[in-house]
């Protein structure tokens, strides 16, 4: 058994306790005090000094989030519970979910959630570090972090150089104990959409990840600071220690003009090509001699490539164990050519757990369940990943040698699900608790195999998640419809040609020539924009113009 899974000791001992414990019970009362004001600001409209608040985190992360050619001409700041939807503008699976009201469960309809802005509910995340051997056990720390620090903490621990895009990132010193050591393994563990929203929604959902905040050292003011909030951005950061500025990624999907549409990180042959900052991963490959172990698996390739960097793309690195989920076989699958599937792997399918988790209807809490990628949702996927991992775990040569190795693995159900039922519902507090479960078990497989005192865990969530719009009284705002008030509004010209191109969560890209052409400026754009209403309300706070965006990055120095 490990430290992190001891019970929960009675509050009544408290009083006559040793003062190791009575540091675990300040712990236990500062995780509950966080959960607690997170849960009362739930659902309220702002106040003035958190609408200002918002609105200078929201300039500071255009200026880390800008890039020419990448992002788009205007940013802008969605209203509290208010965030941008695409295609059909419903993300929800079939319409409905389940809330609990005491003793009962009730339906509520809805159309589903997302992320991308910089509100707290996307933004606050947990930051954890846990390893006896390494880490201070019972300790809290609420000085600012970010996703940033993690590689430069990474790399102090092992002893790597860290790579060249990092030095935004801090080393996180505070949860270090002093020794001459190194581990022989760090497992970065991530909860996809897993910020400290989906804790307070559950408060009953995760008792291992709580003994586990307890066992480390617990950052509980960790904020992401780019733009857009999504999963590529997230993995990317926590992969490379880089800003969207640097390693290129603005958002899950971006326009890119020299191919008149819309790109992924990835690219058309679905590669790492377009990511510009060197991974972690990466550099500690070269430095040494592609002798230390590169482990990742997420079941979306941006989030798996993401952590692990290039691989064999990379100038002299490897083919690197970087794998994710194929929803059309229900198996792992990677990019053959810079990266590697092992053969033990290529038969793990999916198919076993989906039957195990609907009943005889095909369905799963009167959801129809019955195809590889709405498995996605279910506490089924959080199952099948986790054994997949420990599958790598026991079938690799992990924590063998003096040369640490490098694991990463995302739990991704959990943004499947908030997308879908929304995170606050029944159907992702199952889903919620099953990745508690799995945690536990990769992280006890990760010990077995390297050392109890010979590792170290990093556990911390790629971005947050709104509430539903039914409970929270914001709006989705759904981009094809802006797109064609903006065009309708802006563009006179009968050419063919639309004046916007493309929204993101955060960004509108514009056809410059055919803007000026129709004798308009972003300052049009910007006021539409300022001006647009959804059921007589405004849905965006502020909007900045990119020579604005431009200004603000001199002024935090980043060119």
């Amino acid at each position: 058994m490990t430290t992190w899974q001891r019970s929960k000791p009675s509050s009544t001992l408290a009083a006559n306790s040793s003062p190791a414990m009575q540091t675990f019970f300040r712990l236990t009362a500062s995780i509950a005090l966080l959960s607690l004001s997170l849960f009362l600001s739930a659902g309220t409209p702002p106040s003035a000094s958190e609408e200002a608040t918002a609105r200078a985190r929201f300039r500071t992360a255009t200026a880390f989030s800008y890039l020419p050619g990448r992002s788009g001409d205007l940013f802008f700041l969605p209203r509290k519970f208010s965030f941008i939807t695409f295609d059909t503008g419903d993300y929800s699976h079939d319409g409905f979910s389940h809330m609990q009201k005491g003793n009962k469960q009730e339906r509520i309809k809805h159309g589903g959630s997302s992320h991308g802005s910089i509100w707290e509910y996307d933004t606050h995340i947990p930051l954890l570090l846990y390893g006896p051997g390494f880490i201070y056990a019972g300790k809290t720390v609420d000085t600012p972090t970010t996703q940033q620090d993690i590689v430069p903490t990474q790399a102090h621990l092992i002893g790597a150089v860290p790579p060249e895009d990092s030095f935004h990132g801090k080393v996180l010193s505070a949860a270090l104990k002093p020794v001459k050591t190194k581990p022989k393994a760090i497992l970065t563990l991530v909860f996809d959409q897993g910020g400290w929203q989906y804790y307070r929604a559950h408060p009953q959902a995760h008792p291992n990840i709580d003994r586990l905040m307890k066992a480390g050292t617990l950052y509980t003011q960790t904020q992401i600071r780019h733009l857009d909030t999504e999963t590529s951005v997230g993995h990317i950061a926590i992969g490379t220690g880089a800003y969207p500025y640097q390693h290129g990624i603005v958002s899950n999907s971006f326009f890119l003009a020299s191919l008149g549409k819309r790109s992924s990180l990835l690219g058309p042959d679905r590669s790492p090509i377009f990511i510009n900052s060197p991974s972690l991963s990466d550099t500690w490959d070269l430095q040494t001699g592609n002798k230390a172990l590169i482990l990742s698996y997420a079941y979306a390739d941006r989030a798996s490539f993401g952590m692990a960097g290039h691989g064999a793309l990379y100038a002299g690195g490897d083919k690197d164990l970087a794998l994710y989920y194929n929803s059309q076989t229900g198996l792992p699958k990677t990019h053959e050519s810079y990266f590697s599937l092992p053969e033990y792997l290529k038969s793990h399918s999916i198919q076993p757990y989906l039957n195990t988790q609907v009943d005889s209807k095909g369905q799963w809490l009167e959801h129809k369940v019955d195809n590889f990628e709405h498995i996605n949702n279910t506490p089924a996927q959080a199952k099948y990943d986790a054994d997949l991992f420990i599958k790598m775990i026991e079938n690799e040569p992990v924590g063998q040698d003096e040369i640490a190795d490098l694991l990463y693995l995302t739990l991704k159900s959990s943004d499947a699900c908030g997308h879908a039922f929304g995170m606050e519902t029944v159907e992702c507090g199952q889903v919620f608790a099953e990745q508690d479960r799995q945690a536990q078990r990769v992280i006890e497989a990760f010990e077995k195999k390297v050392g109890k005192d010979q590792g170290v865990v990093i556990l911390t969530a790629d971005h947050g998640g709104a509430p539903l719009v039914e409970l929270s009284g914001g709006h989705r705002i759904s981009a094809n419809p802006l797109k064609a008030a903006l065009n309708q509004a802006l563009d006179k010209l009968d050419n063919g040609i639309p004046l916007v191109q493309d929204l993101t969560a955060s960004q509108i890209y514009l056809e410059e020539n055919e803007l000026r052409r129709n004798g308009k400026s972003f300052e049009d754009v910007r006021k539409f924009l300022l001006n647009y209403r959804l059921g007589g309300e405004p849905v965006f706070i502020d909007v900045l113009t990119r020579s604005e965006v431009v200004r603000e990055q001199l002024k935090q120095g980043l060119y």
